[in-house]
C-alpha cells in the first residue's frame, strides 16, 4: 500500500492514531451523523474485556491473550428511529485505504477475524468504511483522478457482503513500518471492470437500515457453500499458505449453534442507486 503524504501517517503508532482520530472527527463523523446515526466518537479507545464465559465462547482464539483487552471497532453508532430491528452498528474506518495500483481496498486478515468474532458474539453488525483520496502519479502508482463514490463521501458496507478479490488477496501485503513484518490482507473490489461501484455510500447504507433490509442470519459454518471470508479465516492450510510471517495465526473456531452474520437481505444493490 502507498501513502501519498506523511501527514496521513505519523512517525509512531500513537501519532498515526492521533491523525486517524482527526480524520474520523473531521471527515467521517459529519457524514455518519448526517446519515442519521448517533455516535460515540471514542469507542475504540476503550478495550473490550471479556468475561470468563465470553472467553470460553469467543470464536477467535487469536484475541484471547490480549493483555489490555480486545480493541473494538472504531465507532459504536446508535440507529435511533432508523430501525427497530438494528439498534446499534459498529463502524470500522480504514482511512485512505485505496492507495495501491488496483481498485481494491482492505486490511490484514487478523482484523477480519476479530470483527467476525465480535459481530457473532455481540450480534451487532460491523460496517467497514473507506474513502478515496485524489492523488498524483508516483513511481508505479498511477494517479487517482476519479472515484465511483466521489472523493467526499465515505463508502463501504457490511463485513460479510464486501466483494472479495480472490485473485490478489494474498499477493498484496500490509507492512507494519515499525517492525517490518508483512501481514497478508483480505482485499475487496471497490468497483467492477466497467468502473461501477461495488459497495455502498454511507447514505445508501443508512437507507438499507431504514428499509429493514439488513438482517442477522445464523448459518452453518461447516456449509461448503459458505462465503469466502469464512473459508479463509477458518482454514488452517489456507492461512499457512499465505505470504508473510503469518503462520502463528490459529483458524477461527466453529461456534456451537451456528455463526451469526449480518447481510443485506436482497441480491445486488442496484435499486439503491
Amino acid at each position: 500500500m502507498h501513502y501519498p503524504e506523511s501527514k496521513y501517517v505519523g512517525k509512531s503508532f500513537e501519532e498515526t492514531l492521533e491523525i486517524s482520530d482527526e480524520n474520523t472527527k473531521n471527515f467521517y463523523l459529519p457524514h455518519i451523523i448526517k446519515a442519521g446515526f448517533s455516535v460515540n466518537p471514542k469507542q475504540d479507545s476503550w478495550p473490550l474485556s471479556l468475561s470468563k464465559e465470553e472467553k470460553e465462547n469467543y470464536i477467535n482464539p487469536n484475541d484471547n491473550n490480549a493483555y489490555s483487552g480486545i480493541r473494538s471497532p472504531d465507532l459504536l453508532a446508535f440507529c435511533g428511529s432508523m430501525s427497530a430491528s438494528i439498534p446499534f452498528v459498529f463502524f470500522e474506518i480504514k482511512d485512505f485505504a485505496r492507495l495501491g495500483i488496483w481498485p481494491l481496498t482492505g486490511f490484514p486478515v487478523r482484523l477480519d477475524m476479530r470483527y467476525i468474532a465480535l459481530q457473532h458474539m455481540y450480534k451487532i453488525p460491523v460496517i467497514i468504511l473507506f474513502r478515496d483520496y485524489p492523488r498524483e502519479a508516483s513511481g508505479n502508482i498511477p494517479a487517482l483522478t476519479k472515484s465511483p463514490y466521489g472523493f467526499n463521501i465515505p463508502y463501504g458496507g457490511l463485513l460479510w457482503d464486501l466483494p472479495i478479490c480472490s485473485v490478489k488477496s494474498w499477493n498484496i501485503d500490509h507492512i507494519n513500518h515499525k517492525n517490518g513484518k508483512r501481514y497478508p490482507q483480505i482485499l475487496w473490489k471497490t468497483e467492477d471492470d466497467e468502473g461501477n461501484p461495488t459497495m455502498l455510500t454511507i447514505y445508501e447504507i443508512a437507507e438499507t437500515i431504514k428499509r429493514g433490509l439488513i438482517k442477522m442470519k445464523t448459518i452453518d459454518p461447516l456449509d461448503p457453500k459458505l462465503g469466502e471470508l469464512w473459508r479463509i479465516t477458518n482454514n488452517k492450510d489456507r492461512l499457512e499458505s499465505v505470504k508473510g510471517t503469518y503462520k502463528e495465526l490459529k483458524p477461527m473456531s466453529v461456534p456451537e449453534g451456528g455463526l451469526n452474520i449480518f447481510t443485506i437481505s436482497k441480491t445486488g444493490t442496484s435499486s439503491l442507486r
